[in-house]
C-alpha cells in the first residue's frame, strides 16, 4: 500500500510541475523597423513584406497560445474533477467490502480523502483557471488579427501594439498581476 501512495503523490506532483510552468513569450516583435526613406504611418501601409511578417508572428504565438491553453484546460479539470472522483471512490470505498483485507481497504480510502481535498486546492493555489483563460482569450485575440490584416486599411503600427498589448496581457495574467 506504500508503494501505491508514493506512485500516486508522485504522479500527482509530476503532472502539476509539467503543467504549472508558464509560457515564456517573447514580447520583442522582431519587427522591421522603418527605413530612413519610409514615410510617416498611415491606415492601409501593410506592405507584403510586413503583411508576411505579421502573418508568421501572429501564426506563431497563436499556435503557442492554443497549445497552452489545451495544457492549461486539461491540468485545471482534471485537478477539478479528480478531486470529485476521489471523493465519490472514497465515498464508495469506505462503505462497501471491495478488498479483502480491511486495513488495505481503509488506507486507499484515505489517500482517495487526501487526493480529494490536495487537487482542487492545488488548482486553486495555483490558479490554473486563469492561466488557461487568458491563453485562450489570447489564442482567441490573435485569431482576430488574422482577420485585421486581411482588411484594405490595416494599419501596420496598431497591428503590433496589438500583438504587444495582447502578449502584455497574457502575461499579467499568467503571472497574477491582474
Amino acid at each position: 500500500m506504500k508503494s501505491l501512495t508514493k506512485i500516486l503523490v508522485s504522479f500527482v506532483m509530476l503532472l502539476a510541475l509539467a503543467f504549472a510552468c508558464p509560457a515564456q513569450t517573447n514580447e520583442n516583435t522582431g519587427a522591421p523597423g522603418p527605413s530612413a526613406s519610409s514615410t510617416p504611418a498611415t491606415k492601409g501601409n501593410l506592405t507584403p513584406e510586413k503583411k508576411t511578417f505579421l502573418k508568421n508572428r501572429i501564426e506563431t504565438d497563436s499556435d503557442e497560445y492554443r497549445s497552452y491553453a489545451r495544457r492549461w484546460s486539461f491540468i485545471y479539470h482534471f485537478f477539478l474533477f479528480g478531486g470529485i472522483v476521489c471523493a465519490a471512490l472514497a465515498a464508495i470505498l469506505a462503505k462497501a467490502t471491495v478488498l479483502r483485507e480491511r486495513r488495505k481497504q481503509d488506507n486507499l480510502v484515505a489517500i482517495l480523502a487526501g487526493l480529494a481535498t490536495v487537487l482542487p486546492l492545488i488548482s486553486t493555489g495555483g490558479d490554473f483557471s486563469s492561466k488557461w483563460q487568458a491563453n485562450r482569450i489570447a489564442a482567441s485575440d490573435m485569431a482576430n488579427l488574422q482577420l485585421e490584416i486581411e482588411k484594405q486599411n490595416a494599419d501596420y503600427d496598431e497591428i503590433i501594439t496589438r500583438i504587444q498589448d495582447i502578449n502584455t496581457s497574457r502575461n499579467s495574467t499568467i503571472a497574477g498581476k491582474k
